[in-house]
């Protein structure tokens, strides 16, 4: 049984007693699982016309200039999960496309009704020239392509493949409930497209600056030396890793940073293909391989991670401009913008 040791205690996997209370971690943990520049709107109400269904909340994404709405499905792996899911996505994707106006006024009224989240809304009204929040409402419930984030306390390895049965863009994110022995718990769990934001800076503080996803077209990923030689240079792969259909059909290039002690992007390579793990590694289930067209490219000018710099570490991949890349000399250089 999986288990973590903490300060001298031991946790134990547990399993969640039932859906409610994994909805109810996964609220609670909201912040930290979707970041900054989200809101998580956790409601229960019909919606649909000739389809009828209710979802268990909703995402909506204010970190870009685009605002994106996300249907949230909570399952445990109790059930047979790819087709109860897969039933369950595509009722919420028919009545998202036939009851624009109910969901409008759902989504109006719970912001409304939260202080909080009606303040943040308000905002990013204002910062993008929406004429009034009734024009925003409508542009995230009418004009948003459909998407979806399934929260699961496993990750079958036939989850990964949703996106193909659907047919639109699924996320999958797992939380996973750890128990001691005397009742504490800690919660292992995915975090949501975390490596999209780009950093800036304002007079007193640092703040999240709004992003247009769509110009993202490289990924960077971290590498140990003997994965980096083995894999990155020798095998003209990398795995594995996991994000969305979307970005896999957006990202040209991936981009190799060497971790401590050379602390620097040091290649390049032209992506061939993004094509799910087949191997027998249970963790790596989910998860894809990244096949480059040819050998990765050293960088004329390797960019490096500056401690004393604004941008932190690289602990997982993040997107960013092959332009911006190709001329950067550190990471501020890459990912920090006034």
């Amino acid at each position: 049984m999986p288990q973590i040791k903490v300060n001298d205690k031991t946790y134990y996997l547990t399993d969640f007693a039932n859906e409610e209370e994994l909805e109810d971690n996964l609220e609670n943990l909201s912040n930290d699982i979707f970041g900054p520049g989200k809101i998580f709107l956790r409601f229960k109400k019909r919606i649909g016309i000739s389809t009828k269904t209710i979802p268990d909340g909703y995402l909506l994404d204010l970190s870009s200039k685009k605002p994106e709405l996300y249907f949230v499905e909570s399952e445990l792996d109790t059930h047979d999960v790819v087709r109860h899911i897969s039933v369950q996505l595509m009722n919420f994707y028919f009545s998202y496309n036939e009851d624009h106006t109910g969901l409008r006024n759902i989504l109006s009224e719970q912001i409304n009704n939260d202080q909080y989240k009606k303040k943040k809304c308000d905002e990013y009204v204002i910062s993008n020239n929406y004429s009034s929040f009734d024009k925003f409402i409508d542009e995230v419930t009418r004009n948003s392509t459909f998407k979806s984030i399934v929260v699961i306390n496993e990750e079958p390895e036939k989850l990964s493949k949703l996106d193909s049965i659907v047919k639109f863009d699924v996320e999958v994110l797992c939380i996973r409930k750890y128990e001691s022995s005397d009742g504490d718990q800690i919660f292992e769990y995915d975090t949501f497209q975390d490596n999209i934001l780009t950093e800036t800076s304002s007079e007193n503080s640092k703040s999240m600056k709004l992003v247009d996803k769509s110009t993202f077209d490289t990924i960077v990923v971290p590498a140990r030396k003997e994965g980096f030689d083995k894999v990155f240079i020798g095998e003209d792969r990398w795995y594995a890793i996991k994000f969305s259909e979307a970005m896999q059909k957006q990202v040209k290039y991936i981009a190799g940073y060497q971790v401590k002690p050379i602390s620097k992007i040091t290649h390049i390579a032209e992506i061939k293909d993004i094509v799910p793990y087949e191997g027998n590694i249970e963790s790596y289930e989910g998860k894809f391989v990244i096949n480059f067209k040819a050998s990765a490219k050293k960088l004329n000018n390797p960019i490096e991670y500056n401690p004393l710099g604004k941008i932190k570490p690289l602990y997982g991949p993040r997107f960013a401009k092959y332009s911006k890349l190709i001329e950067s000399k550190n990471f501020d250089d890459l990912w920090f913008e006034e």
